[in-house]
């Protein structure tokens, strides 16, 4: 589940071991409608997990939003426009733009794991590692990067829509 690079590094962040116990788990939850409407809005993404039981829990993965002037920065950046420009639209999983906004910006598009958050009210949350129904949302989210990256974009809080215009501006 999760193919692309930002996909990848997305799980990396948020299950350090997928090898693990949970992680299957987690994956068997995602496959099987387990989880149901994951939402991603500007700083975070929600779902509702079916656990054992038949119980429900609500699951949030959250984020800083990268601030607008890195935004601003990356999307004017003429030097390395060609590498980026799909990325910046949405249409792709550039590593170019992760390095740049990590490199350059010290902001990467994909947080570090101690700058997710993660919260699931289920009784083992809390407890160390990740619970399976947040890696299961996890997954489910890197599973929709690989079709729509721009959900990345929405999940550090930025604008699509304003992006795009000022990626049309600076490509003129």
């Amino acid at each position: 589940i999760g193919r692309g690079p930002w996909a990848r590094l997305l799980i990396t962040a948020v299950l350090p071991d997928e090898r693990s116990a949970r992680a299957e788990r987690a994956r068997i939850l995602a496959r099987s409608g387990h989880v149901h409407t994951v939402t991603v809005t500007p700083g975070r993404a929600s779902a509702l997990v079916i656990g054992s039981g038949e119980a429900e829990y609500s699951v949030t993965l959250s984020a800083d939003p990268v601030p607008a002037r890195t935004w601003a920065a990356v999307s004017g950046s003429q030097r390395s426009r060609p590498l980026i420009a799909g990325a910046l639209e949405g249409n792709t999983q550039s590593m170019h733009l992760q390095h740049e906004m990590l490199v350059d910006w010290e902001e990467p598009l994909i947080p570090a794991s101690r700058s997710i958050r993660r919260t699931c009210t289920c009784p083992d949350s809390g407890h160390g590692a990740p619970c399976k129904h947040v890696a299961a949302v996890c997954y489910l989210l890197a599973e929709r990067l690989d079709e729509q990256p721009s959900e990345i974009l929405t999940l550090r809080g930025l604008d699509l829509d304003t992006l795009i215009g000022g990626v049309e501006t600076s490509t003129r």
